[in-house]
């Protein structure tokens, strides 16, 4: 275990399979409820859901200015994530003005969780 770290608003999910375990807790439930991450309140702000994002899900990208060049890990149109990033006035934190490859927020409604905004 570590200290120090807060969890809020993610989207928990694994690429080849579905199942994840989190930090020897069989559930996510589970986690949430025995350590108070992923919480705001007494509502839990993060997920565990298939995103359905764009692959590919690997890279060969190792240097970190050249991350807007790539190309998987963007929200389908499909996905359930689209309009349901956290609202940062709740934690005090500024809106910010675009993500990460410079598109406007919100695109939508709400603005989605992630890096990546979905382009509407």
């Amino acid at each position: 275990p570590s200290t120090g770290e807060r969890f809020l608003g993610n989207i928990w999910w694994h690429v080849a399979h579905g199942e994840i375990t989190f930090r020897g807790y069989p559930t996510m439930k589970d986690w949430v409820e025995s350590t108070a991450q992923e919480k705001i309140n007494d509502s839990i702000v993060g997920l565990q859901i298939d995103p359905f994002l764009w692959g590919p899900f690997t890279t060969d990208l190792t240097d970190p200015h050249l991350l807007m060049n790539l190309t998987g890990y963007r929200l389908r149109e499909r996905s359930p994530l689209i309009d349901l990033g956290l609202d940062t006035m709740l934690l005090e934190l500024e809106k910010p003005l675009t993500d990460y490859y410079g598109s406007s927020l919100p695109q939508g409604k709400k603005t989605d969780p992630g890096i990546c905004e979905f382009r509407q």
